[in-house]
């Protein structure tokens, strides 16, 4: 799914808090709506989850209902999920199974399903600084909306584009710049991150399979100017130490680094805000619900994203460290990658 990387997990974890709510599983009461997504000035087709608070199937226990997608997903004629440029024109979304593009971890509930609704925000023609609406309806009833405005478009700045190689073993930052279009609509931009898509093959038992891993280099930009980050690209290989089983029958090669440069609306700043008052030894230890969807749970917001369009490789010397040479100084050697 195209998933803005700034906040994946925080879209994620807008669930959980749903999962605090007191909620009556055999209450006769209808499913609410929980939606999260984001709309992305950046890309023609939008995707959002539309799903619904969990209940018992009839005749089923907990775990044989969570087992059944009808148990937390709407039926294809229940919902109509509709996205309107405010004033202007509107599509229908399509329900559609994504279970080959998003593979979901084995649990109580089904993955044999998994559903989204996606769009073409093209026939909207949106431009910066509109209002987009995401309805979504049962027969002629509202259930839940959102409205969200449209950030304006980023481009690299020709003097200092992204470089071809990187290097990992720099001790000193690396400088990133770009610039925002649409100046008038600058002030919409509340939260910015600059991240690398670091693309990779893994062989296992035999097989082998390319992968790509999110690193969210420089969170938290919060500036509305904020058009330059400086990122210590040695942590890189902290991260990879981090996400990575240490396994010895495990083979991996790099493939790319692809720097992401992503900028978001307000709705991302005051989730990211909660979640920063709710962690550490001053937190409540208690998720307060968070949710900027009438009618449902969940989270919707706008983001807009600028990516390197090229792949980049690494310097000879960061292939080293990558590979545990020299001393394996990054202790990354146990992850085996080699050329």
């Amino acid at each position: 799914m195209r998933l803005a990387p700034l906040l994946t997990v925080a879209l994620a974890a807008c669930l959980a808090p749903a999962c605090d709510n007191d909620v009556l599983l055999l209450e006769e009461e209808p499913a609410v709506p929980v939606v999260y997504g984001v709309f992305n000035a950046s890309e023609d087709e939008q995707t959002v989850s539309i799903t619904k608070t969990f209940r018992f199937a009839e005749g089923g226990g907990a775990r044989e209902s969570a087992a059944t997608p009808d148990s937390v997903y709407y039926g294809p004629d229940e919902i109509s999920v509709t996205a309107a440029r405010v004033g202007g024109a509107e599509v229908v979304a399509e329900r559609v199974d994504v279970s080959d593009e998003v593979v979901r971890e084995p649990g109580d509930f089904s993955t044999a399903t998994n559903v989204a609704y996606r769009f073409d925000a093209e026939a909207l023609d949106l431009s910066a600084g509109d209002s987009l609406a995401l309805l979504i309806r049962e027969g002629d009833r509202e259930l839940a909306a959102v409205r969200q405005v449209v950030l304006p478009e980023l481009r690299f700045v020709q003097s200092r584009l992204p470089p071809n190689t990187y290097s990992l073993t720099n001790e000193n930052p690396t400088t990133f710049r770009w610039a925002i279009e649409q100046m008038e609509f600058r002030p919409l931009i509340r939260t910015v991150e600059v991240g690398f898509n670091f693309y990779y093959r893994e062989t296992r038992d035999g097989q082998t399979e390319s992968k790509v891993l999110y690193w969210p280099a420089a969170r938290d930009l919060t500036e509305n100017n904020a058009t330059t980050a400086g990122v210590q690209m040695d942590l890189l290989f902290d991260f990879l130490a981090a996400r990575l089983e240490a396994d010895p029958n495990v083979r991996r090669a790099f493939d790319n680094l692809q720097l992401v440069i992503t900028v978001g609306d307000q709705s991302f700043r005051d989730y990211r805000t909660l979640l920063d008052a709710n962690r550490g030894i001053t937190s409540t230890q208690e998720l307060p619900p968070f949710s900027n969807v009438a009618g449902a749970v969940g989270l919707y917001g706008s983001v807009s994203q600028l990516r390197q369009p090229d792949p980049a490789s690494l310097t000879p010397g960061s292939f080293d460290a990558l590979f545990g040479l020299d001393g394996d100084e990054y202790e990354v050697g146990d992850l085996n990658f080699a050329p």
